[in-house]
């Protein structure tokens, strides 16, 4: 071992000179300010968070969430209708799941192409629904893709038009209904 040590060229630090720490700083900050080339992954990780978010916020009906996903002026293109705003798609969407039982939106597959402060993805998703009261032994799942066009916003990523394309259904959309 002593051997190979002395074979090795010894590395000395230049006077001044530390090994960069983040103690505490948020990932994002230091892959941002510290390390310039990996933007585009941060930018990718980001929308990924972004993506997991709007399902977390439909299995926890924690609407205050969807201002993280979307921009105020959404289009929300579901196939059979269409929103124009968040606003008038939160109207839309809330009744639907709040009479509903547990849910579960799963996500895969996913698919990101950035241009600057602009996007597109592309992600599957399989989304579990039990129904309520006399439905309780009722379920409706649906498989299909979800595809946004994104823009980059001083508050980060977030979703400007959103397209569901529907791939199949099981089970019964009874249980999506009012409380």
């Amino acid at each position: 071992m002593a051997d190979l040590r002395e074979a090795l060229p010894r590395v000395r630090r230049l006077p001044g000179a530390h090994r960069p720490q983040h103690p505490g700083l948020p990932l994002r900050a230091a892959l941002g300010r510290r390390y310039p080339a990996l933007e585009p992954a941060r930018d990718y990780f980001e929308i990924l968070a972004l993506l997991a978010r709007y399902s977390t916020a439909l299995d926890t009906r924690d609407w205050r969430l969807m201002d993280e996903v979307f921009t105020e002026d959404l289009v929300y293109d579901a196939g059979e209708w269409t929103t124009r705003s968040l606003a008038e798609y939160l109207g839309r969407l809330r009744p639907y799941l709040e009479g509903c039982g547990p849910t579960q939106h799963l996500l895969g597959n996913y698919r990101v192409e950035l241009a600057g402060d602009t996007g597109r993805s592309a992600v599957y998703v399989r989304a579990f629904h039990r129904g309520t009261r006399e439905l309780s032994d009722t379920t409706y799942e649906m498989m299909g893709e979800y595809r946004d066009e994104l823009v980059r916003t001083r508050a980060g990523w977030r979703s400007r038009h959103r397209t569901l394309r529907l791939h199949a259904e099981t089970g019964t959309r009874a249980v999506l209904r009012p409380a």
